[in-house]
């Protein structure tokens, strides 16, 4: 995909409790291969679970409540780049789906775009029909249609 200009930063916050396995391998593998690479990649684990034992290398790893919404609030609180990417630990991303969403946030005028992506394991994937917001804080969500 040609880039209308330069990307923006990024961040890739995952929500997991550390019992994905291969799944989160998957996603960790999918983000390692993105043709724009993160700035930062932050683990969300909750309290009393076990760091998982896969790792990209570079991650940061934070210790939160335990919940869904807390772990997403705490994925974006975390973040220090202009964008970030936050989803869970069974989603497998096509290698230039970032790309894709970064360049159109920027062509639209953006400020949250939400792709639809497949959980691993599963056939279809969709890079989504990006729709705008207009939030003052820009964000781009991740998450799968069946969690």
């Amino acid at each position: 995909m040609s880039q209308p200009s330069i990307l923006p930063t990024y961040s890739v916050a995952i929500r997991t409790l550390g019992k994905a396995g291969e799944k989160y391998r998957r996603t960790l593998q999918s983000i390692a291969n993105q043709s724009h690479k993160p700035e930062e990649v932050i683990i969300v684990i909750t309290h009393g679970y076990d760091l998982p034992k896969e790792r990209l290398g570079n991650e940061r790893f934070v210790i939160g409540d335990k919940g869904m919404v807390a772990q997403q609030a705490r994925c974006f609180a975390e973040s220090t780049s202009q964008w970030t990417l936050a989803t869970d630990d069974d989603v497998e991303m096509e290698p230039t789906l970032i790309e894709q969403l970064l360049s159109i946030a920027q062509s639209t005028g953006s400020n949250i775009i939400t792709p639809s992506v497949r959980t691993v394991g599963e056939q279809h994937c969709d890079t989504g029909k990006i729709s705008s917001g207009s939030h003052g804080e820009a964000a781009a969500s991740s998450h799968g249609a069946n969690h």
